[in-house]
């Protein structure tokens, strides 16, 4: 996530409280959730999370109601997850 900004991510931590209930927060964009993501240790176990099943993504489903949602913009929360990627966004700066 190389356009993620400082400001994104202190905007996150002032905006989670697990101690009020939501285990998760997540940034969105129009309503599309998106890493990054913040979650309380409370999840760690419900999470299973061993190197060969890493896949958090049903824990997050089953937790929504527990869930904040925090706005970013598509810049923010771009990914860069392939080199073909990587690629295209050194093209564009």
């Amino acid at each position: 996530m190389p356009n993620l900004t400082p400001q994104l991510l202190n905007k996150m931590i002032a905006k989670f409280d697990p101690k009020k209930g939501k285990q998760l927060l997540m940034a969105n964009k129009d309503g599309v959730k998106s890493n990054p993501v913040l979650w309380s240790k409370a999840l760690f176990q419900a999470a299973n999370l061993v190197p060969e099943n890493a896949d958090i993504r049903p824990t997050f489903i089953e937790h929504a109601d527990y869930t904040t949602l925090i706005k970013a913009t598509a810049q923010e929360l771009l990914d860069v997850n392939f080199k073909s990627e990587l690629d295209t966004l050194e093209t564009k700066r």
